[in-house]
């Protein structure tokens, strides 16, 4: 199979994985070490959308289907909804306030 095949392959499914609101959400839970809390199944990487995000883009600077720009828009919305909204975005406050 050619690179190009599995690229493609790759996009398409990366696309049936997007919720409807734009989030690529995780199906598993996830226990943050750090923080000492266990994020249930459904919860969502900002950096992992962020790099959704990223590769939407890069297809659609290759190829301009719509449904390419439409998910991508959704993808770049979700990383603007706040923590408190089931979305990525934190203020990441609670650093300041950790003690090493």
């Amino acid at each position: 199979m050619r690179s190009t095949t599995r690229y493609w392959n790759g996009v398409n499914e990366l696309l049936s994985m997007q919720s409807f609101e734009g989030a690529f959400r995780y199906n598993f839970a996830f226990h943050h070490y750090a923080l000492g809390k266990t994020y249930p199944p459904g919860w969502v990487s900002g950096m992992a959308q962020g790099t959704a995000l990223s590769v939407l883009a890069r297809a659609y600077h290759s190829d301009q289907r719509p449904e390419l720009l439409e998910a991508g828009n959704k993808a770049l919305h979700f990383l603007t909804v706040p923590i408190e909204h089931g979305g990525p975005f934190t203020s990441m406050a609670y650093i300041s306030k950790r003690r090493c």
